[in-house]
């Protein structure tokens, strides 16, 4: 089944906290449930197409059983697998600013020298390596964006603002990544700088829905 808005729960004994994100608007939403699942269930179901997961422990199946018989979309991931990226994050505001971001992901250039010489190799793949995987791949998909992006589902559009804002960074990442690939580069380079430059416009998101971009 193909899904719109992700929805991560934590499961207590006596609270469930929720996250659902919407990746056409970028928007977050949270609330704190207590362990009655229809109320829950049904926060869920007012998304477009969600699906949710949460991490098997002491809380067991018995919450993803209860979601499902409404018709929720829910699964329970194996703690010991599943990648943590947010986690380890923490929050966006941390980053002082959004080089700094892009560099804890591992995306900025090493650098070698030598005497008074200096020079740049790769990137150094340090820092959260699921996060920078996932942007590499991202990137790699400018080469060949579609010119009529598909428009957001009915109910979710957004402020002209935000989607001028948005569509400028796609029409920038894409121009970045093909002058480039003119330039020459490998096409595996190409993506590692369009990786680091779509990090920087992460991070603003994420301050964003922190409400800590000033």
């Amino acid at each position: 089944m193909t899904y719109v808005t992700s929805i991560g729960l934590d499961v207590h004994a006596r609270s469930v906290s929720t996250c659902a994100f919407d990746p056409f608007t970028g928007e977050v939403a949270q609330r704190t449930f207590g362990t009655d699942a229809a109320e829950i269930a049904g926060w869920i179901l007012g998304f477009e197409e969600p699906k949710a997961v949460y991490g098997s422990g002491p809380t067991g199946f018995a919450l993803c059983r209860e979601l499902r018989a409404p018709g929720v979309d829910c699964v329970v991931g194996a703690v010991s697998r599943m990648q943590r990226p947010s986690a380890e994050r923490g929050r966006f505001s941390r980053f002082p600013t959004a080089g700094s971001y892009a560099s804890w992901l591992g995306l900025a250039p090493s650098e070698r020298s030598s005497g008074e010489k200096e020079a740049r190799g790769g990137i150094t793949k340090t820092g959260n390596s699921a996060s920078r995987r996932a942007l590499v791949e991202a990137a790699r998909h400018f080469h060949s964006r579609s010119p009529k992006p598909k428009a957001a589902p009915a109910g979710y559009e957004v402020p002209a603002a935000i989607k001028g804002r948005a569509d400028d960074a796609t029409e920038r990442l894409s121009r970045r990544h093909g002058a480039l690939r003119a330039a020459g580069k490998r096409a595996r380079v190409a993506n590692a700088a369009v990786a680091r430059e779509l990090a920087c416009w992460v991070r603003g998101i994420g301050r964003r829905a922190e409400g800590t971009l000033g």
